[in-house]
């Protein structure tokens, strides 16, 4: 049965322990207080995730909600965490299971990208080169790594914009005569202006 925690909660109200196995996948991603009653519905718990990705967060639903408080504005509530209070600091339920010592196996192949340059960086930084990703699909590089030597000004790197702008106008249109879409990031709005 694939369904969401909250779901499978609401579905099995009172029959603890009805699966023998309950598996969470993406749990980097899953907050612990809303996944404890889908954690009662099984006999065994496997929790899937990723150290390495973001945490659970409600950052937009605060932005939108407007209680967002910035960061510097945040007073200092700096705490000796103790055994008993443990569980009040942790943020996702992958969080919990490193806490708590659940046992750990790793994949071995990344199997997500379409280019193993699309995982290189990340593999070595992160998971120690052990991750084996599949060959390229395509003899296309995804990734190019291009030395402009600009200098970074009031926010503004022009030499890196120009250089932008000069790869945009060697783009070859398609056999059918449209161009690619091209999604370019900036580290700030200042820069993208």
């Amino acid at each position: 049965l694939l369904t969401t925690p909250d779901a499978c909660s609401n579905l099995f109200q009172g029959k603890n322990f009805y699966f023998d196995h309950v598996v969470f996948d993406e749990a980097s991603q899953l907050k612990l207080e809303d996944n404890l009653p889908a954690m009662l519905k099984g006999k065994n718990i496997i929790i899937a995730g990723d150290e390495h990705q973001m945490p659970p967060s409600n950052y937009f639903s605060k932005v939108f909600d407007g209680t967002f408080e910035d960061e510097d504005e945040m007073e200092d509530e700096s705490e000796i965490i103790t055994q008993k209070n443990a569980l009040l600091s942790i943020e996702s339920l992958l969080d919990f299971a490193m806490e708590f010592k659940f046992d750990k196996n790793y994949l071995d192949f990344h199997y997500r990208s379409k280019h193993p340059y699309l995982i290189d960086f990340s593999n070595h930084a992160f998971y120690g080169s052990r991750l084996k990703p599949l060959p390229a699909s395509h003899t296309l590089k995804p990734i190019e790594f291009i030395e402009v030597d600009g200098i970074f000004d009031e926010h503004i790197n022009e030499a890196e914009a120009e250089k932008i702008i000069g790869i945009l106008l060697e783009i070859e249109p398609l056999p059918d005569g449209s161009y690619p879409s091209v999604g370019i990031a900036t580290f700030n709005i200042t820069q993208r202006n």
